[in-house]
C-alpha cells in the first residue's frame, strides 16, 4: 500500500467521469506492478503466492478509491477482475439508447463562446472517448469535420481558411489553429487596452498642465478678484473680497 499513498486521486462516486477515473486507476495499478490482474494475463512462471499477493493489492487499491454508494451498488466481489467488470458494466454502459444519445451529442457539438476554448476541447474529447468506450469507432475525417463544423461564425474567416485553404485537415490542425486565433485575439485586446491607457494618461497630463497654468492666473471682476488657491490640491476657486481703495486717483 506504500505505492498507493504516493498518488492523490478522488474517489469514484458514480457521478463523475468513469472513463477518466479508470485510466488513472490503471496507472496506479501499473505502478504497483499488478495491472495484469484486470485481464488475468499473468506470466506462466509467476509463483502462486506472488499472484495472490498482487491480487490482494489490486483489489484493495481499487476498493479504497470507491465511495460507499458505489460499493453498495456493485455488491460483494471476490476477485479484482470481477470487481472491475462490474464497475464497467454499471458505469460504462454500451446500450443502444446510450450510444444514440452520445452520437446525437457528438454530431450536434458546437463550441460555446461563453466558456474557455480548452474547456470546449475537453468536452469534445470526452464525447469521442465515451463513444469509443461504446465500441463506436469514428474515423479521423469524421472527427475533423465535426470539430470544424463546431466553430462559430465569430471565427468564420478561420473556418473558411481551414475548409477551403488546405487539401486536408485533422483535429490537431484545427485545435492548433483555434488556439492561435485565441492568442491573437487576446494580444489585440491587450494592445488596445494599452493604447487606451496611454491616451488617457496623455489627457491627464494635459489637464494637469492646464491646472498648473491656471494657478497663477487671476481674473479681476470689478472690485473682486477670483484666483486659484495654490494650497488647495483641487485648485478650487476662492473668492477674495478686496477692500475699496479709498485713495484711488
Amino acid at each position: 500500500m506504500e505505492a498507493t499513498a504516493k498518488f492523490e486521486m478522488s474517489m469514484f462516486d458514480g457521478r463523475g467521469d468513469f472513463s477518466m477515473w479508470s485510466q488513472k486507476m490503471k496507472v496506479i495499478l501499473m505502478q504497483q506492478r499488478c495491472a495484469r490482474v484486470l485481464d488475468n494475463s499473468w506470466p506462466a512462471e509467476l509463483p502462486p503466492g506472488r499472484r495472490t499477493e498482487l491480487e490482494e493489492t489490486a483489489w484493495s487499491s481499487i476498493f479504497l478509491y470507491l465511495s460507499n454508494n458505489v460499493i453498495r451498488t456493485i455488491g460483494e466481489t471476490k476477485t479484482t477482475s470481477e470487481l472491475w467488470n462490474k464497475l464497467k458494466a454499471q458505469y460504462e454502459p454500451k446500450t443502444v439508447p446510450n450510444k444514440c444519445f452520445l452520437l446525437k451529442q457528438f454530431f450536434s457539438f458546437k463550441i460555446d463562446p461563453s466558456i474557455d476554448l480548452e474547456e470546449n476541447l475537453n468536452r469534445f474529447t470526452k464525447l469521442t472517448q465515451d463513444l469509443a468506450n461504446c465500441d463506436e469507432k469514428l474515423s479521423q475525417d469524421q472527427l475533423a469535420v465535426v470539430l470544424l463544423n463546431s466553430i462559430s461564425d465569430r471565427h468564420r474567416d478561420l473556418k473558411n481558411a481551414l475548409e477551403y485553404g488546405r487539401e486536408n485537415f485533422t483535429t490537431d490542425i484545427i485545435t492548433n489553429a483555434l488556439r492561435n486565433e485565441v492568442l491573437e485575439l487576446k494580444s489585440d485586446s491587450i494592445n488596445q487596452q494599452s493604447g487606451e491607457n496611454l491616451l488617457l494618461r496623455g489627457k491627464n497630463v494635459d489637464c494637469y498642465k492646464k491646472q498648473n497654468d491656471l494657478k497663477e492666473k487671476k481674473i479681476s471682476e470689478g472690485n473682486n478678484v477670483i484666483s486659484y488657491d495654490k494650497q488647495n490640491v483641487n485648485y478650487g476657486l476662492v473668492l477674495v473680497n478686496v477692500e475699496r481703495n479709498l485713495n484711488q486717483e
